[in-house]
């Protein structure tokens, strides 16, 4: 969507340039997993809540949407990526469990913006509006059924056993629906996030820079999607450990760690469904068989078992953390 590029001046001083991609095509301007409208400058105002909080992103030294172009001009952030700091540090489990903890309390603050609506965070407010959360996902889920990247996957038998598994969590979700809007980064997974790379604070999250999917939503959606991005980087064998690891550091630092299991559930196919779209017919070498594999996954999930760890599975050609036994 974007043109990006590091901009160096004669005494060493850097920044970001971000510029919008102004001929991408309409579907190319709406996000994977939510169908919100993407913009640049819906990502410099989360940008700027994000300033609110112990949350590190962007400062925005300008912002400009004319004749010439919408662009920003960004300072560089510091740290390292959290897979190169793994990497670093010699791939040691308690490093990585003392920095999803670390990370969780920070990653916690988030808690103090909070929206009295459920949707997508744009520059001019809450995007798709809803008072009640299970509104919010009725619209995020039924988008799937007209998408034909989507439903052509999928014999009518299947279709019919998808439509009735998110009909009877959505009327779950509705009938419990005491649910806080709060700022939600989301797609936070090994590549897109910063961590100190040494010091007292070292493995703790010191920036993020990808925000363009943020939302008014339960806190529980954040770390649902770290669960599948992070919690299995070594393997299946340490997820729970990890996610422990993480919700521990969530609830120290004020956030909500409410472990709804419909919650999780709608969540889940949701981003499965979403990734079967997005990657159908998708030949990069190492995404070609996300769809089919996402495929499976959404029927897993509808028959009451799945693999929280294939994400990171199918992941590790990109983040190149190993499994360890």
């Amino acid at each position: 969507m974007h043109r990006n590029y590091i901009v160096e001046f004669d005494d060493g001083f850097k920044v970001f340039y971000r510029g919008q991609n102004t001929v991408a095509l309409p579907q190319q301007n709406k996000d994977i997993y939510f169908g919100d409208p993407l913009s640049l400058k819906r990502e410099v105002a989360v940008m700027r809540r994000l300033h609110q909080t112990a949350i590190k992103a962007p400062e925005i030294y300008f912002f400009e949407e004319g004749k010439s172009g919408t662009y920003a001009i960004l300072s560089f952030l510091e740290g390292v990526r959290f897979n190169d700091y793994l990497r670093q540090q010699g791939h040691q489990l308690p490093v990585f469990f003392n920095s999803l903890r670390d990370i969780g309390r920070t990653l916690a603050s988030a808690s103090t913006i909070l929206f009295d609506k459920f949707g997508s965070v744009q520059a001019d407010g809450i995007g798709d509006a809803r008072i009640n959360f299970a509104d919010r996902l009725t619209d995020v889920l039924g988008r799937h059924a007209t998408n034909p990247s989507v439903r052509s996957l999928f014999t009518d038998a299947e279709w019919t056993g998808i439509e009735t598994y998110i009909a009877e969590t959505l009327a779950e979700i509705r009938a419990h629906s005491s649910l806080r809007a709060q700022l939600v980064v989301y797609d936070l997974h090994a590549r897109n996030f910063f961590v100190h790379a040494e010091g007292k604070h070292a493995g703790d999250l010191c920036g993020v820079f990808d925000v363009e999917f943020a939302q008014a939503a339960p806190a529980s959606l954040e770390w649902h999607f770290m669960s599948l991005a992070l919690f299995s980087l070594y393997g299946k064998k340490w997820f729970t450990k990890a996610k422990a690891a993480f919700l521990q550091g969530y609830g120290e630092g004020g956030g909500d760690v409410t472990d709804n299991q419909v919650l999780q559930q709608a969540y889940a196919i949701n981003y499965a469904l979403s990734v079967v779209g997005f990657y159908n017919g998708f030949h990069d070498g190492i995404r070609d068989g996300w769809s089919a594999a996402f495929k499976q996954w959404t029927l897993d999930i509808v028959r009451g078992s799945y693999d929280p760890g294939l994400q990171a599975e199918l992941t590790r050609p990109l983040h190149k953390v190993p499994v360890i036994d």
